[in-house]
């Protein structure tokens, strides 16, 4: 079983090093580039890809100064985000107008069913949080990487430049069907389960 490792930031997104003890994914930048780096040398680790959920400041920020000649994947609807500062949010939320322009992301529309390294991966498109967002699924494992999709007790803001409001219910009722223990790791906060958010009325009736 593949360990995980969470990553928090102050209001800086969550980030999360999935691993083997040998080959690594990061879901989200919301910590330096640098801190990421000296992570994954302290426990030799290599890192096979970056997965974004979706483009705001606090979710790629530490793409910054990663050095580390990766791919980076990002839904398809926020590829733009990484060069907008007005959808990203840098300068309107932090201050910091802030544009990756050196990064050719590689985009994902969701239902994708990706392998990287050893890791299975399904992608699921759900829009509502920003146009492009994805959640990661690894079924294997009974994990979701959602986002600002979901969180524990709470679902995203669809009130942000690029949202789309008109998608929450469709979006969320995919993270409905998976099964009911699945863990989720959200973009901010502690991990919850799908059962855990179906009981209190986060993923819908």
């Amino acid at each position: 079983m593949p360990e995980i490792i969470t990553f928090e930031n102050g209001n800086m997104g969550n980030t999360y090093v999935l691993h083997d003890g040998k080959s690594a994914l990061v879901f989200d930048m919301g910590i330096r580039g640098k801190t990421l780096e000296n992570y994954l040398e302290k426990h030799g680790l290599s890192l096979l890809a970056v997965l974004l959920t979706h483009g705001h400041y606090d979710h790629i920020m530490g793409l910054g100064d990663l050095s580390l000649d990766v791919p980076v994947y990002i839904g398809a609807g926020d590829a733009d985000y990484l060069r907008d500062p007005g959808l990203n949010l840098g300068e309107d939320f932090f201050g910091k107008p802030f544009v990756l322009d050196k990064i050719e992301p590689k985009t994902l529309s969701g239902g994708e069913a990706m392998k990287i390294g050893p890791f299975a991966i399904q992608t699921i498109a759900t829009p509502f949080h920003t146009g492009g967002s994805l959640c990661y699924y690894l079924k294997d494992e009974g994990i979701l990487f959602s986002g600002d999709t979901l969180f524990r007790l709470s679902i995203g803001r669809s009130d942000l430049p690029g949202s789309c409001p008109r998608f929450q219910r469709e979006s969320l009722a995919k993270l409905k069907a998976l099964p009911l223990a699945t863990k989720v790791y959200p973009g901010h906060g502690k991990p919850t389960e799908i059962a855990f958010e179906i009981a209190h009325g986060f993923l819908g009736e």
